[in-house]
């Protein structure tokens, strides 16, 4: 199924689009897959760029974060970017959620960067988050650190069949805190 990816900024503004396919969307987890080409438009930014891996996203309709795992075209993992936004929103064939400029970045070796702090910091500043939005927020962003920097599901360092036979076969509500 072609499915239409928006993240809107904090305040509901467009700020990314794109194209995806969905793998999944009758488990816990709705995953989709952005082969490499896919063309992104940033409308924050006015431009487009093409994804140059293939990318993963994972997203649930109760967490303050959405996943996207990218692989090289043998499957290998690359890197992750967890946004920590709004729970998933489906309407249709588009998939929607609001992003709150904090981001966890995973690199192969497992390392974990907090990203973007400087672009949230400059939002708490213009009064785009209240006091307990910044609190929250900051929150999430170290919690997923914490968990990243683990392993442990879903944030996953193994291949692109690892992740899908986990979600397709495994029980992801159960394997949460169970290392890789």
């Amino acid at each position: 199924m072609d499915l239409e990816l928006r993240a809107l900024t904090h305040d509901g503004r467009p700020h990314l689009s794109w194209a995806a396919r969905a793998v999944s969307t009758g488990l816990p987890w709705t995953v989709v897959r952005c082969d490499v080409g896919t063309v992104v438009t940033h409308h924050t930014r006015k431009i487009e760029f093409a994804l140059d891996q293939v990318s993963v996203g994972l997203f649930t309709t109760t967490d303050s974060f959405n996943i996207f795992n990218d692989y090289d075209v043998d499957g290998h993992f690359v890197k992750s970017y967890i946004n920590v936004a709004s729970p998933l929103r489906r309407r249709g064939h588009i998939l929607e959620w609001n992003d709150y400029h904090l981001d966890v970045l995973v690199a192969s070796d497992g390392g974990v960067t907090l990203a973007d702090i400087d672009e949230f910091d400059a939002a708490v500043r213009s009064g785009a988050y209240s006091q307990s939005e910044e609190i929250r927020l900051r929150a999430v962003a170290e919690d997923i650190r914490v968990k990243a920097a683990a392993g442990r599901f879903p944030f996953l360092r193994g291949s692109y069949d690892e992740l899908l036979a986990l979600m397709r076969h495994g029980e992801p509500h159960l394997q949460r805190d169970r290392p890789l």
